[in-house]
């Protein structure tokens, strides 16, 4: 009886746990000093591709969450985060399902080149963030693509840019 309940328990974690992964490409690397940063502002540029507004908030949401431990917003010494989307498949959820995290069949991506900025418009450093999600609950939410994008992007950003680098 105890090895059954422990068999469905292990189940239910695989279910509940979304299958992807995130990392960030350094395009142009911060190659002299700039800051430490105490603020930032966060602005989308020019995506390539169209995303529902809803998609859009809650990545903005995710990133102000995830930095907002270590910056402020809106304040003097800026440093600025411009974001484009440039690359998204949705995906198939079902066919995530279907394939329980196996493979990649019916894998979401999601693609964000992100610029940093000084106030003044002087860039220091280009990167691509590339997130995807290949399973999950009932085949997984696309919206985990966002939400691990945003917390690839913050963490670069807290360690590159922040004053205050530990963790609250």
């Amino acid at each position: 009886m105890m090895i059954r309940k422990m068999l469905l328990l292990g189940v239910s974690v695989l279910l509940l746990s979304a299958c992807g992964s995130s990392r960030n490409v350094v395009i142009d690397p911060v190659r002299e000093a700039a800051g430490p940063f105490a603020s930032v502002q966060l602005k989308e540029g020019e995506s390539t591709i169209d995303l529902a507004a809803d998609d859009k908030a809650y990545f903005e949401q995710k990133m102000s969450e995830y930095l907002s431990p270590h910056f402020a917003f809106g304040t003097s010494n800026e440093l600025h985060i411009v974001y484009s989307f440039i690359g998204f498949e949705e995906g198939s959820r079902g066919k995530r399902w279907l394939a329980g995290g196996i493979g990649n069949w019916g894998e979401g991506s999601l693609v964000i080149q992100t610029q940093y900025m000084t106030a003044d418009g002087k860039i220091l450093s280009t990167i691509n963030t590339d997130a995807s999600i290949s399973g999950g609950f009932f085949g997984g939410d696309i919206e985990s693509t966002f939400k691990k994008a945003a917390r690839k992007l913050s963490d670069y950003t807290i360690q590159q840019f922040a004053a205050n680098k530990s963790k609250k």
